[in-house]
């Protein structure tokens, strides 16, 4: 430990051999001047929060060192190098240069004295780019000092060169022009016929080819601003202002001398000067709670504080509310701006009677305006960074400004300047942070508007919306809320930066959606107006930082001014958390609360520190009970950032909470893919200069609080720590504990003791002693801490431990507990002697993970689950090839289940990766899939398939075509060239539009787009087609885009009256939609497009003669943009362009029991459809009719001949049979695979049901025991509420009972979303899915509060079924509602439906959800054949045998068909009704009312079913004449004659056709079969044809209605019968047979009880008797 302790030793001068810690040096700005008298309180207070609570060391952090970095034009691959290569590239470098700029990577970042003898070695460090990562220069001594074994230069890894296209800008290197920074003063005065210069206006005319314009050049940190001065005007370029504290210069210079600029050697940086900043009380007031801290106890005013405002110009100084207290310093004209900002900020409201006082009345304003050399009138618009540096430098160093108001910026999306600039970091944002830093000699706090960017989406709607130059770091920016309800308001520009950091800091009212719908503040003149605006909330924090500082000097006089850092860090740990829970990129860290803060720095909740690279500072916070929330917040105000790399970060600190318990709390950290996900708190921080922890209900006791130098390339780093609690929380009640949870063997452990009666004396360190003892020792012994200072109330002290019972140290080997108590003679609570004992587990092995798996993907992330036996930490190194692992992902929590979230990865790419574990011990271990990587693959990401054109339409004479893949929301488009439109206008329909109008088309087929299948199509003269509802906009954006199911073909103000034409073409199965030579609005100009929808869901879009330069084109699904949008880039679509096999859909039917159905299959292919062949792969329950042949298809597979549009096929289904069929399909288009062939199979399924039916059913008179959330519960309705609107009802809709959210009342204010779910509902065999219920609900405006209805299957995520989206509705009476859920609930085993309630904003109240009488109805069929008891199939003897055993009483029983508890003749007559199979038995089902069915068919024979003589001379079907056909007077076929026969089961008549003859038979003709397959007829004997005798034979039979080759058919002297299955043995005999005048008698007979021909005995004579008497003596050989 000696060596340590040295180390430590000349560091902080402070050393404790004998209890093993060290401490850094008390914080020199808050403790250097603290009198004697106050230490008492302030070392209890700050030094119990800075020191350390722990036996700390000194840890070196390893920080990451990448051998690339990314730039913002490039990308530097650094290997590291050998001696003799680094040797070899500096002697490269150097070769014919004294010296030159280049880029190291360094081994390890350097402190200050190495870094200097570095540069003593020819090498100095210059700007660091990342951490470990500098620009350089070298010169000559640096070549002898690279080949001098353990030298300096040791350190470096590598070297090499800037490459010169990192140091441009890429707006510069993509040969953009910076055109609002091109002098024309002269060719506009000439314009407007004003007085010009004619040499200027020829220069400017002459311009326009190689025109010059305005750059920000940053020299190296080592090049004198002259002598780059001097060079730039010898390449010909001009200088026009210094930005000295950036080494820049603002330069005006051709653009063809850009490129001989950007080689110099002694050039950095070159960017396009920013446009010319543009402008961007008494609610504000009191939501910020200002007013609160105006009055007594508090009394603030800002008095004393000098605050400078830089705004679009100077203030009116004369207004009566600044009474003299603002003074102008600068001649940039006076700006109602201004004006307005400083009486937000200062303003005493004097000419309101104080209504209209600003946040701090006694301020005083110095005020600013932004100018450049020559002033504006040159036609110079873009800013000037030296004029910034100008003014602040006046106003901090001569008029002792101490904060700054900038309610400013470059508004890039309305003024129409390149999207790409929002999140951007530059020359303006780097002299920002150096301002903040002190650059300019002097401190001062800077406040600037996060900007409006929101108000257009032409550069977004949501995220990523912040412009230049708000994404510095260290300035503390601001967006907007509407001040009466803290809601987000719908223009201030949401973050990320580029580089990740969430934007804004905080937010503030900046307008008001009531009263003034504004903030009210000062005009010039002495008036007031109300404005809107980012601008607004800015002064608002202004001013509140004001009165923050007033109360700093006030508190604590000897400490000096409040850092901007301390100022950042104590807005966000004191305001209000809205929107997702932590920061986000809308709110920031909170809304500003000027009370809360006030209150926070008066508790002493904010710490000043430094710490250096490597080093932790440590402090503590004390959580006692009822501390509802723990929140820490750090920021520090980092090193300004360098404009070339992507990441603008140096200085990388961390916020480290640990619990009591010796658990860590990470900082919350948002997902810069996703910034509208919540944040997480799953990884450390190392994007922001600011973090936060927070913690709900949080552990009692002591918090470690640690700040570490994880990267401090340039240090030390000053920062700023606030807490809630206040670090001033001390307690009586004694805390004892480890410095951690687990620890490996043979280490040495920490112990702390924190308890404030044991601070006798503040200038004696006091000892106290400790039990230690452990499993293995449980004797152990005592040892002694030590008070880590005389005042400080905190005692520290180590052990060792030992794995050797005789050794030295506690013996405690691996898997032991060990044990420490503390014995608090008195505690908080008056208990005395309390034993206080703290725990650790000794280990010293790690396991390997039980599961490593990637479990989801985004668009480009992957989120890995690792499960362990033990909480460890977990780091994912990973790459694209298992040798190159480059970079690494940390999740810091421990934990046992993990999910690791990888961002910035690339679709479609494979990524292998290894993880290491670290327990809570420390120990470590390195995991692959066995010696080798892990890997995954990201799928390819969610493509938006819209693309929206500012500057040039890139589309001209191309078509893409959307190729609908599997289902209707995925699209492969596919771009190519065309010299035509694909469909001819001529001859179509016209479509009469006038500007600005729409007009409803029918589509010729059924036409799905994303899920939903339409029928007619709206034309707008805008130049979309929209789906659902007529739309009219002619501002195209892509939000009124994504707004409706649309196709946006040439989004645009086109208007058809001005020129050109609109037509439509009905092609059967495309429609085209021709926009033909139609101007756009106000112009003569040209543009001809057209949009074609086909039948199988393509789309194509063309685009012939296009004169527009801005526009939208693509497909909406009519959801709203999503924050993930991705621009689509049409001219470079290809994934839809290969020829690919065709693809079958799957169809749906329904039809009624007993009916039939015609089928059209479906199929689409990129070849001409008219070659797709259709074969059926298998065959349904039922009968399947080729259309084409009119025949039975009875085997599989089989090809449908001809094709064509269809129907194709019919599906039949006879008697009362209900049920699912189904049968599968694929088409064919005659290529070969891959290109063509056949298509994957599809399904075609038949629903066969007689209607709709209750599923299931909530009446409600018992609970069924719903999830409920909040107010929601089930009973009785009180019939109270109604304080707007009308109350709740006092009963249900029908009983009593109800599910209402408060059943007492109204729904409260501000209120969260709180849901009703139901249990599950199992709709597995339910088609046309619908919920019903009774509905009383009353809720204000969907702008203020909410209701819906969503739906969950199998256990995914809620969707929304019905929302309420319109005004108020005020409830007063139950009304029944009915949503269609077909669309997701058909055929779902688990379905469940939730009501939504909330959340509802701060005005007025009504009664809520009131819900009763659920139901789910749906089509469900029966699943077979009404009356089949026994499953079978059919309904026959067996099925009456089960019901007559059931007879009688008999509840719930199958055989009980009505229900009624009872089985009885009601149940037999319907069993009798349903006597039949339903197979080919059309038209049956109607005569089948009750037992009236059998004698129905013997009334027949002597009505319609009977003929005297019968001749058969075409086609007869059996089945047509219910299955029997009776003669009196013979039956003749002749050779024209086709018999058609059926069976389908043992029964004749019901499912086996039968002709009775009395008299002579003559056959001559066809006879035609139909008999079932195995499954429905095993086998058997029919006699179809008896008769008295028949004479002739069948000249054919026709077997195509046959599905199987096991059937016989014999003629005897009087039958025709038909062996299915085995043939018997036997000689044919007819001596037993029966005669047709018997068969006759008997089928008179049906339904009675005729004992003589009840032939099997059942009581009845039914059709099973018949089968009996017609079989008996039957026999066929």
């Amino acid at each position: 430990m000696g060596r340590l302790f040295r180390a430590i030793e000349s560091r902080s001068g402070i050393m404790r051999n004998e209890s093993r810690f060290w401490i850094n040096p008390v914080n020199h700005r808050r403790s250097a001047s603290i009198p004697r008298k106050r230490l008492v309180t302030h070392l209890k207070i700050h030094l119990l929060s800075s020191l350390l609570f722990f036996s700390i060391v000194s840890t070196t952090v390893a920080a990451v060192n990448p051998p690339t970095l990314d730039l913002r034009n490039a990308r530097l691959e650094m290997p590291s190098l050998t001696s003799a290569a680094q040797a070899a590239q500096v002697a490269l470098l150097i070769e014919g240069a004294v010296e030159r700029h280049v880029v190291v990577r360094l081994h390890a970042n350097l402190s200050r004295l190495d870094r200097t003898k570095l540069g003593h070695e020819g090498v100095r460090l210059l700007t660091c780019l990342a951490p470990r990562v500098w620009i350089a220069s070298i010169s000559v001594p640096a070549v002898d000092a690279a080949g001098r074994p353990g030298g300096p230069l040791n350190g470096i890894a590598w070297i090499g060169d800037l490459p010169t296209n990192a140091k441009l800008h890429p707006f510069l290197a993509a040969g953009h022009v910076p055109t609002w920074t091109i002098e024309r003063g002269d060719v506009n005065a000439f314009v407007e016929g004003e007085a010009f210069d004619l040499q200027r206006l020829a220069d400017q005319a002459a311009g326009d080819i190689d025109p010059k314009v305005v750059l920000y050049v940053l020299a190296h940190e080592d090049v004198a601003l002259g002598d780059l001065g001097d060079l730039i005007e010898f390449a010909g370029g001009e200088v026009r202002s210094q930005i000295k504290t950036s080494n820049g210069l603002v330069v005006r210079a051709r653009m063809s001398e850009i490129n001989r600029l950007v080689t110099m050697d002694e050039v950095l940086w070159i960017e396009p000067a920013l446009p010319i900043f543009e402008v961007n009380n008494d609610s504000n007031r009191e939501n910020t709670q200002v007013d609160e801290v105006r009055e007594s106890p508090y009394g603030l005013d800002g008095t004393g504080v000098t605050v400078m405002v830089y705004d679009g110009g100077y203030a009116d100084a004369s207004h009566p509310d600044f009474g003299g207290r603002l003074t102008i310093r600068d001649s940039s004209g006076q700006s109602s701006h201004a004006t307005h900002v400083s009486g937000t900020i200062g303003g005493d409201g004097t000419n309101s009677g104080g209504t209209h006082a600003g946040m701090a009345p006694g301020v005083s304003v110095q005020s600013y305006g932004f100018e450049q050399e020559g002033g504006l009138s040159e036609g110079f618009l873009y800013t000037d960074p030296g004029d910034l540096e100008q003014d602040y430098s006046d106003a901090i160093l001569n008029h002792g400004a101490v904060v700054a108001n900038n309610s400013i910026g470059t508004n890039t999306a309305p003024n129409g300047f390149p999207c790409d600039w929002t999140g951007n970091y530059g020359v303006t944002s780097n002299l920002i942070d150096s301002v903040v830093r002190g650059e300019l000699g002097g401190d001062i706090c800077i406040v600037w508007a996060n900007g409006n960017e929101r108000q257009t989406d032409r550069c977004g709607e949501f995220f990523n919306t912040t412009a230049p130059p708000a994404c510095a770091k260290n300035h503390i920016t601001v967006g907007a809320t509407n001040s009466n309800d803290d809601s987000i308001t719908s223009f201030t520009s949401w973050g990320p930066s580029d580089d990740g950091r969430i934007k804004p800091d905080i937010t503030a009212p900046g307008c008001q959606s009531n009263g003034d719908n504004g903030v009210t503040s000062t005009t010039p003149g002495g008036g007031y107006s109300s404005y809107c605006g980012t601008s607004m909330a800015s002064p608002t924090v202004t001013g509140i930082a004001a009165l923050i500082m007033q109360d700093w000097r006030q508190q604590f006089p000897d400490r000096g001014e409040i850092r901007n850092s301390s100022l950042k860090a104590l807005l966000a740990n004191s305001g209000d958390d809205l929107g997702n829970p932590g920061p986000d990129c809308m709110y920031g860290f909170g809304t500003v609360r000027a009370r809360q803060a006030i209150d926070a720095l008066r508790d002493d909740s904010v710490i000043e520190n430094e710490v250096a690279d490597g080093e932790m500072a440590e402090h503590l916070v004390i959580v006692q009970p009822g501390d509802t929330e723990l929140r820490i917040t750090l920021a520090w105000d980092d090193v300004p950032a360098s404009p070339l790399p992507i990441a603008a970060l140096v200085n990388d600190l961390d916020l480290i909470v640990t619990d009591p318990a010796g658990d860590r709390w990470l900082p919350w950290t948002i997902n810069p893919a996703d910034p509208g996900a919540p944040a997480t708190r799953s990884s450390e921080d190392h994007l922001n200069n600011i973090e936060q922890v927070s913690v709900a209900d949080p552990m009692v006791g002591a918090w470690r609080v640690q700040i570490r130098g994880t990267a401090v390339p340039i240090g030390p780093q000053e920062y700023a720590l606030a807490a809630t609690p206040s670090p001033i929380a001390c307690s009586s009640t004694g805390i004892v504990g480890f410095g951690g949870s687990a620890f490996q063997p043979e280490t040495i452990v920490s112990i702390t003791v924190v308890d404030c009666d044991l601070n006798t004396d503040d200038t004696i360190t006091d000892t106290i002693a400790v039990d230690i003892w452990s499993d293995d020792d449980p004797a152990g012994f005592q040892t002694v801490l030590t008070e880590t200072d005389p005042a400080a109330s905190a005692f520290a002290g180590s052990i060792e431990l030992t794995s050797d019972a005789g050794g030295s140290g506690l013996y405690a080997v691996d898997g032991s507990t060990i044990y420490v108590r503390y014995l608090d003679e008195m505690d908080a609570d008056g208990g005395t002697n309390v034993e206080r004992i703290a725990t650790a587990i000794v280990d010293g092995t790690i396991s390997a993970p039980l599961s490593v798996e990637a479990v989801e993907f985004g668009p480009d992330s992957a989120t890995i689950r690792i499960v362990t036996e033990e909480p460890v930490r977990v780091s994912i190194s990973y790459g694209l090839s298992c040798d190159a692992l480059y970079e690494t992902h940390d999740s810091l929590a421990m934990g046992t289940d993990q999910s690791v979230t990888i961002s910035g990865l690339e679709d479609t790419f494979t990524y292998f990766y290894r993880i290491q574990l670290t327990d809570a011990a420390g120990n470590t271990s390195e995991y692959g899939d066995g010696a080798g990587c892990f890997e995954f693959t990201v799928p390819d990401a969610v493509d938006f398939f819209a693309e929206q054109f500012s500057g040039g339409f890139d589309l001209q004479n191309m078509a893409v075509r959307f190729t609908r893949i599997e289902t209707a929301d995925v699209f492969a488009p596919c771009a190519e060239a065309i010299t035509s439109l694909p469909v001819d206008p001529a001859g179509g329909s016209a479509i009469s539009l006038g500007d600005d109008a729409s007009s409803e088309i029918v589509i010729p087929f059924s036409f799905q787009f994303y899920g939903a299948t339409w029928n007619s199509v709206y034309v707008g003269s805008n130049g979309y087609l929209t789906f659902g509802v007529s739309d009219t906009t002619y501002n195209e954006s892509l939000g009124v885009h994504f707004s409706l199911p649309r196709i946006s073909g040439l989004f645009d103000d086109l208007n058809p009256t001005a020129g050109g034409t609109v037509s439509y073409r009905d092609l059967g199965s495309r429609l085209a939609v021709t926009w033909l030579d139609v101007a756009e609005y106000g112009t003569s100009n040209s543009n001809t497009f057209q949009i074609i929808l086909e039948s199988n869901g393509e789309i194509t879009i063309a685009w012939l003669g296009i004169d527009v330069q801005d526009a939208i084109t693509g497909l909406s699904p009519g959801t709203g943009t999503d924050p993930g949008f991705i621009m689509a880039d049409f001219s470079e679509a290809i994934a839809g362009c290969l020829p690919r096999p065709p693809s079958a859909s799957d169809l749906s039917y329904s039809m009624a029991p007993g009916g039939s159905v015609a089928i059209t299959l479906s199929a689409s292919d990129d070849g001409p459809m008219e070659a797709l062949v259709y074969i059926v792969d298998s065959l349904p329950e039922r009968d399947l009719i080729d259309l084409a042949t009119g025949q039975l298809i009875t085997s599989v597979p089989h090809p449908l001949v001809g094709g064509g549009s269809g129907p194709h096929l019919r599906f039949e289904s006879s008697g009362a049979w209900e049920g699912f069929a189904e049968f599968t399909y694929h088409a064919d288009d005659g290529e070969r695979p891959p290109e063509g062939g056949p298509s994957a199979p599809a399904t075609v399924l038949i629903t066969v049901a007689s209607g709709p039916q209750i599923v299931h059913q909530f009446d409600f008179d018992v609970d069924p025991g719903w999830e409920v959330e909040g107010q929601w519960a089930f009973g009785q309705p009180s019939g109270s509420g109604g304080a707007t609107g009308n109350p709740d009802p006092s009963g249900g809709a029908t009983g009593d009972f109800v599910y209402g959210y408060n059943l007492n009342g109204d729904y409260p204010n501000n209120m969260s979303t709180q849901y009703l779910t139901s249990s599950s509902m199992d709709c597995s065999g339910v088609t046309g899915t619908t919920l019903q219920f009774e509905r009383w609900l009353g809720v204000e405006s969907a702008q203020y509060d909410h209701a819906a209805i969503q739906i969950s299957v199998g256990g995914s995520a809620f969707s929304t079924v019905w929302e309420h989206n319109g005004g108020s509705l005020p409830g007063g009476n139950w009304e029944g509602v009915e949503y269609d859920i077909s669309s997701v609930a058909d055929g779902q085993e688990d379905v469940r439906i939730r009501w939504v309630m909330g959340t509802t904003d701060g005005s007025v109240v009504y009664c809520g959800w009131n819900i009763d009488d659920v139901r789910i109805i749906g089509v469900v069929p029966n699943n077979g054949v009404p009356g089949d008891l026994n499953g079978d199939g059919i309904v026959d003897g067996a099925d009456m045998g089960l019901l007559l055993s059931a007879w009688g009483t008999c509840g719930g029983c199958s055989a009980d068909l009505n229900g009624d508890g009872i089985v009885d003749g009601a149940d037999m007559g319907l069993l009798l009704a349903y006597w039949t199979s339903g197979f080919a038995r059309e038209g049956m089902s109607g005569d089948r009312e009750s037992d009236e069915f059998d004698r129905s068919v013997a009334a027949g024979i002597d009505g319609n079913i009977v003929n005297s003589t019968m001749i058969n001379d075409g086609l007869l079907v059996v089945a047509e004449h219910e299955g029997l056909i009776v003669t009196e007077a013979g039956f003749t076929q002749t050779s024209d004659g086709v018999l058609v026969v059926e069976i389908d089961g043992q029964d004749p008549i019901v499912n086996s056709d039968l002709v009775l003859v009395n008299g002579e038979a003559r056959l001559n003709g066809v006879l035609q079969l139909r008999i079932a397959d195995e499954l429905r007829l095993p086998s058997g004997i029919f006699v179809v044809m008896l008769a008295e005798s028949i004479d002739g034979d069948f000249a054919e039979i026709d077997w195509s209605g046959v599905a199987r080759d096991d059937v016989t058919v014999c003629r005897t002297a009087r039958a025709i019968i038909v062996q299915v299955g085995p043939v018997f043995g036997g000689e044919l005999s007819e001596s037993g047979m029966t005669m047709p005048n018997e068969a006759i008698s008997m089928i008179d007979a049906l339904g009675s009880t005729d004992e003589s021909l009840d032939l099997d005995g059942d009581g009845f004579v039914t059709v099973r008797d018949l089968g009996l008497l017609l079989r008996s003596g039957s026999t066929c050989n």
